[in-house]
């Protein structure tokens, strides 16, 4: 899209630019129950989804303001990135690898 997501080291602090300006929609976004993430944010459908170590994955509305939609916790915790196959989104956990799809 139109915003470029980027962590600061593996903390749960998010910043967001615009790609073509480098101008910051906003910076040091502290990420409510994800304090530390090792997967890379990826975006499908206007969302951003950031999954966290202690097994919370925080989804973020796509754009230029800082807005949570949700926050699911499983019973894990992540490390690789989540993968968007149609409408399933893939969370490989440290034990489990999930499927998540509406009905």
């Amino acid at each position: 899209g139109d915003t470029l997501y980027i962590l600061k080291t593996n903390s749960g602090i998010l910043s967001a630019f615009d790609p073509k300006t480098g101008e910051a929609h906003y910076r040091l976004q502290r990420l409510a129950g994800v304090p530390n993430v090792f997967a890379s944010p990826v975006g499908a459908a206007d969302r951003v989804y950031i999954p966290g170590r202690e097994g919370t994955t925080l989804v973020i509305r796509r754009g230029p303001k800082f807005e949570v939609l949700s926050s699911n916790t499983l019973d894990d915790g992540f490390d690789a990135s989540p993968a968007i196959v149609g409408n399933e989104i893939y969370l490989r956990g440290y034990t489990y690898l999930y499927a998540i799809a509406e009905d």
